[in-house]
């Protein structure tokens, strides 16, 4: 029998604006030890450096049609603390973009949760 692999790989998003996408996805996963470990022409993939599945790969989208839409992500968090640093990175990385209080230019909602059983402890960055 294999050793039980994650539910899922990799969530592959594709960003109208690839660089401010970058900078916030970069940011705001920090405070949960998620960092970019791949980059090439248009992609960054981000994951835990103890593992290297599930992974989030931000890509460049060819053009405004193929921006992916309507999703929303949910990752998780160590501690409360870690939660709010998410927090914190999400509505900064929102107001250095220059959006004001509209969401970044890629998928949204972005939420953080932490479970401490059977009560969750979430931060959605939605706006």
């Amino acid at each position: 029998m294999e050793a039980s692999a994650p539910f899922v790989h990799h969530l592959g998003v594709f960003a109208s604006d690839f660089e401010a996408s970058q900078r916030f996805y970069t940011a705001v996963l920090k405070p949960l030890g998620i960092t970019a470990r791949y980059r090439a022409g248009g992609v960054v993939e981000h994951w835990s450096p103890e593992r290297d599945t599930p992974s989030l790969s931000l890509e460049r989208a060819e053009n405004a049609s193929a921006t992916t839409r309507r999703i929303h992500i949910a990752v998780t968090a160590g501690s409360r603390e870690a939660v709010n640093a998410f927090r914190a990175a999400a509505v900064m990385g929102i107001f250095e973009n220059g959006r004001g209080r509209s969401s970044p230019p890629l998928a949204w909602p972005l939420n953080c949760v932490r479970r401490v059983g059977i009560e969750e402890q979430s931060s959605i960055t939605r706006m």
